[in-house]
């Protein structure tokens, strides 16, 4: 798993030599900067190839966070909207990160990265109905269990 300052270090050849498929959990400008492209200004159709190909090549998982998250393991790719901008405060990329390395123990890591995608932005959305935009990590983490009961149930 590999986020936030990580990928601003990385050369994304580096991925080719680990020995399972990485995780990684880009935003778009970490993502420009890690691959050296720009996809600021590209239709969401032109994301999602770009990040399908990039995993594809890396043979990594892809977790590109924006307004719909765009998941892929260079084959198959999953879109998550939700959220709101609650989830751009510092320490959310921690808890998706945090979610997907729990979720994906069972060796499942491109289904848990679209279930911690899911999950976290549902969690944004019931604080933000509470809250507005003025709710924090603590109230994320707290508020997990119970979102995590409502997807299952």
């Amino acid at each position: 798993m590999f986020d936030a300052g990580a990928l601003q270090v990385m050369e994304p050849d580096w991925l080719l030599k680990l020995k399972t498929p990485a995780i990684i959990t880009p935003h778009q400008k970490e993502f420009e900067k890690l691959f050296n492209m720009s996809i600021h200004q590209i239709s969401v159709e032109e994301k999602i190839k770009l990040v399908q190909a990039m995993a594809k090549k890396y043979k990594i998982i892809i977790l590109l966070k924006a307004i719909i998250d765009i998941i892929s393991d260079g084959n198959e790719v999953y879109l998550v909207e939700g959220g709101n901008a609650g989830l751009t405060k510092g320490g959310t990329g921690d808890i998706l990160a945090g979610l997907t390395t729990a979720l994906s123990s069972n060796n499942l890591a491109l289904t848990s990265a679209v279930t911690a995608s899911l999950l976290l932005k549902k969690t944004g959305e019931k604080l933000f109905h509470s809250k507005g935009y003025w709710y924090n990590v603590d109230n994320i983490i707290e508020m997990i269990p119970e979102v995590l009961n409502e997807i299952i149930l």
